[in-house]
């Protein structure tokens, strides 16, 4: 499994590991070749969003968490298997409606 964390200012994970022997392992078995995926946020892409994070508010509201788009790849060694872009939930912003 892999979780991205806003924290987190290079967006690389393990996310798993291939054996020749063994198949598909963990990612933190060291008996495979890791296959590591990227992830990359544009600055742009929620900066201008409204963020909800720490306000309060009397009336009814509704959050929302906006999904950042990123360019996501999936390399083995140096060599690019996989680039796509996708909406990455947790990297996004929480927004609020107040009704």
């Amino acid at each position: 499994d892999v979780t991205p964390e806003p924290e987190n200012t290079k967006q690389m994970y393990v996310a798993f590991r291939i054996s020749d022997e063994d198949g598909l392992l963990p990612a933190d078995n060291p008996a495979g070749r890791p296959i590591v995926l990227q992830i990359e946020v544009p600055e742009d892409s929620v900066a201008s969003m409204q963020d909800a994070s720490g306000r309060k508010s009397t009336k009814k509201q509704i959050f929302y968490r906006i999904p950042a788009t990123s360019t996501v790849r999936i390399f083995d060694a140096e060599e690019m298997l996989l680039q796509s872009r996708i909406p990455v939930y947790q990297l996004g912003k929480t927004v609020s409606v107040t009704f």
